[in-house]
């Protein structure tokens, strides 16, 4: 039995803009058919619909070289060689060592390839070098003709900023001004500056927040549709795009290692930054923009509301979930009353707050009746948990740096740099330290797995709120709560009525309602 993979490449994508047709469909009725004149008997068929650089951006790849792992097909049918991994050396090696170690055939119209022969083991091999050189020249091309782009003012991004709609000209990609958004935009823009009128009368500049707040009150949607954000309006009042400037070089994309997977990051740098005049027009004059990065910056040097080490304060911070727009639920001090309030901070969120220390006793009490009868070991929560995380922290940090150094041999043996003799060597000693760092990294989670959970004994009186009244440390507390909840959802629809609390505990794994409670 024999599958069909499926995947779009970059002249694909351009051939289907200039109306070619589905590439996809077109692709899969050509290896149909080719699969029925060879007498191939085709049982599935993956189709990649996402554009990714690497295997792990690539669902249906992941699938199917766990598919390929176990077995599962004689062989695989594809376009093109290309087609499965154009990536870096180690995606590459990932997909050549799980063909051959299955002995999976890989079928082209062109040529079919035995991982058994060693001639087609090395044409497939020579063949997936070749395609990545090809896309890393492909990749620079692009790079400098997306830099020459900007430099000449044009429009290089995939989404017009909010007040802008994307076009092409005869000159490229540029911007116009979208007229119902710029009239919101310039309002950000005053509001934030200048100020709006209040109740009695007065003007005083917004805030960023209380910017967000408004726009949501007044149900005007942002960009994508949905609700406006603090980061949102502070983006909007710090892009140059505003006054007729193109921005290049502000993000920057870093990778990291997640266990078994590479995670994309994407990072401010305004540092790098370069700003040249576009092709559009401004909606906003220089004099407001200058007078709101004036405000951002006087706002930036003022001293935090909380201090970074301040006493934490919140035992269930990151544990009790907004009922209505899943963010999480903060407790505020309340200057004009004695007792602090638990609320939702998210703009636009309706989510009635309570009185943070009523909700808590409710908490307690009902966690008290969940785990009666339950002994809870507490001494695993010492600075040995903390000394820990820092070794494993310490630990994941050197396996990036092995895996910078993997990619690093493997080209400098593609441009023989290194002989063979110097790659294996080198490679032979890198694998051994990756070895000896995963298994100490299995260690540390074993011990940090061991100190999370806490003993539970179902033969002891020991309730749990004596358990949390022998903590003392609210951060503590906290951490030991987090291994007992997943979540609490605090939901209350209006003021002066009952509030909901749904807990989902982990030990034991099942989820119990707790009762509506009347708000003192």
């Amino acid at each position: 039995m024999y599958a069909i993979y499926l995947r779009k490449s970059r002249a694909d994508m351009e051939a289907e803009n200039r109306g070619e047709g589905e590439t996809l469909t077109r692709h899969k009725k050509i290896l149909c058919g080719f699969a029925q004149k060879k007498g191939l008997f085709v049982g599935e068929v993956y189709r990649e619909i996402v554009s990714g650089e690497t295997i792990a951006s690539r669902p249906q790849m992941q699938r199917l070289l766990n598919d390929v792992e176990q077995r599962k097909w004689e062989g695989i049918i594809v376009m093109e060689v290309e087609r499965l991994c154009r990536g870096n050396s180690i995606d590459q090696g990932i997909v050549a060592q799980a063909f051959k170690e299955s002995n999976t055939l890989i079928i082209t119209p062109q040529k079919t390839y035995d991982p058994d022969n060693e001639a087609d083991e090395e044409y497939f091999e020579f063949s997936l070098f070749m395609s990545r050189r090809e896309y890393k020249t492909i990749k620079r091309r692009l790079a400098a003709g997306r830099s020459a782009a900007a430099a000449e003012g044009k429009f290089i991004g995939n989404i017009a900023p909010y007040g802008y709609v994307k076009v092409k000209t005869e000159q490229g990609c540029t911007l116009r001004i979208d007229e119902n958004e710029a009239k919101i935009l310039k309002n950000i823009f005053i509001w934030y500056v200048n100020g709006a009128k209040e109740k009695n009368g007065r003007t005083a500049p917004l805030g960023i927040y209380a910017i967000a707040k408004h726009l949501n009150t007044m149900h005007i949607p942002s960009k994508k549709g949905g609700t406006w954000s603090s980061s949102t309006i502070r983006d909007i009042l710090k892009n140059p795009v505003y006054i007729g400037k193109i921005r290049t070089g502000y993000y920057k994309q870093s990778v990291s290692i997640s266990g078994d997977k590479r995670v994309l990051h994407r990072n401010l740098c305004p540092s790098s930054c370069k700003t040249v005049d576009g092709l559009h027009y401004p909606i906003i004059s220089d004099e407001l923009f200058f007078a709101a990065q004036k405000r951002l910056t006087e706002k930036d040097k003022q001293p935090m509301p909380i201090k970074q080490n301040s006493i934490p304060k919140n035992p269930f911070a990151g544990i009790i979930m907004c009922g209505k727009c899943g963010k999480c639920m903060v407790r505020r001090e309340n200057k004009n009353r004695c007792s602090p309030s638990l609320i939702c901070t998210h703009g636009g969120c309706n989510n009635i707050s309570s009185y943070f220390n009523i909700v808590q006793q409710q908490i307690f009490t009902e966690l008290d009746a969940y785990f009666d009868g339950c002994i809870f070991n507490i001494a695993p929560y010492t600075a040995q948990m903390d000394a820990d995380a820092e070794l494993l922290a310490a630990l994941e940090n050197e396996l990036l740096k092995c895996s910078r150094i993997r990619s690093r041999l493997f080209e400098l043996a593609e441009r023989e740099i290194y002989s063979n003799h110097e790659y294996v060597e080198r490679r032979k000693a890198l694998d051994e330290k990756v070895k000896a760092l995963i298994s100490a990294r299995n260690n540390a989670l074993d011990c940090i797995s061991k100190n999370k959970t806490p003993a539970v004994s179902h033969h002891s009186s020991v309730s749990f709120r004596d358990a949390m009244l022998s903590i003392e440390d609210i951060g503590l507390k906290n951490r030991f709560l987090k291994c007992l909840i997943k979540k609490i959802i605090y939901t209350k629809q209006e003021k002066g009525v009952c509030y909901r609390l749904d807990l989902f505990p982990l030990i034991p794994e099942s989820a119990k309602i707790l009762t509506d409670r009347q708000t003192i």
